[in-house]
């Protein structure tokens, strides 16, 4: 890539102090992932624009890049960190990222392993994550998913929706974790399932659930798609 007039080839010795430094211009970058899961993956990011500027105590960034062919159509996003403290574990850092049409099935597999459950679909999203103390704290996204598939039980075929959509927020803490779905509707051949607002926390390993304003014929029409046998 290039920083100003310069050509830099391999920054691992000197990318945190071009962190630091107080403004910053990277053009025509290029950016491998390499996959520990999978080592004979490799996602190439090209085209990486980043912009780094200094106001006060802080760094502003924006940038673009052009993603492998059938993961995503665009990217881009922007943010601030607090340069001192790069590369100790009590850095800060606010993040906003777009993606278009995020192919579900062509992420790195060590992403993967962190979902739930392994799905297909397409994915439109806007997030914005907070880090305090290097550690992710947390998240909110406008979240749009098309032709989406997911399985919900071992013995059942997978779950696929046409469209869901919903704003969501994610919390960590020291003593739970909390995920908040507010707004979200799924399409289900034909049958729209909606709430005002769901969500699931997670202590240890308890997972309690709650929901509001469920349309309980809405709710039954998927239940006898989905085969689930209730208790009465």
């Amino acid at each position: 890539f290039r920083v100003g007039d310069t050509i830099i080839g391999t920054p691992r010795g000197t990318l945190r102090r071009l962190l630091q430094g107080r403004n910053l211009v990277i053009t025509d970058g290029t950016l491998v992932w390499h996959d520990a899961l999978a080592p004979e993956e490799r996602m190439r990011l090209e085209d990486v624009d980043v912009h780094i500027r200094s106001r006060g105590e802080r760094r502003y960034f924006e940038f673009t890049a052009a993603p492998p062919q059938g993961l995503i159509a665009r990217l881009r996003g922007n943010g601030s960190y607090d340069p001192e403290l790069l590369g100790s574990g009590t850095w800060t850092a606010g993040i906003n990222v777009s993606i278009e049409q995020l192919n579900l099935e062509r992420i790195p597999a060590v992403v993967q392993e962190q979902l739930p459950w392994q799905s297909r679909g397409r994915v439109d999203t806007d997030i914005h994550a907070e880090w305090s103390m290097g550690t992710l704290t947390t998240a909110s996204a406008n979240l749009a998913a098309y032709d989406f598939v997911i399985p919900y039980a071992r013995d059942k075929p997978p779950l696929s929706a046409q469209r869901f959509s919903s704003s969501l927020f994610w919390q960590r803490s020291e003593e739970e974790w909390r995920l908040v779905f507010t707004d979200p509707e799924i399409l289900l051949d034909e049958i729209l399932v909606s709430v005002s607002r769901f969500e699931l926390v997670r202590r240890d390993d308890e997972r309690t659930y709650s929901a509001r304003d469920v349309n309980v014929q809405d709710l039954l029409g998927v239940v006898e798609k989905l085969e689930i046998e209730l208790p009465w």
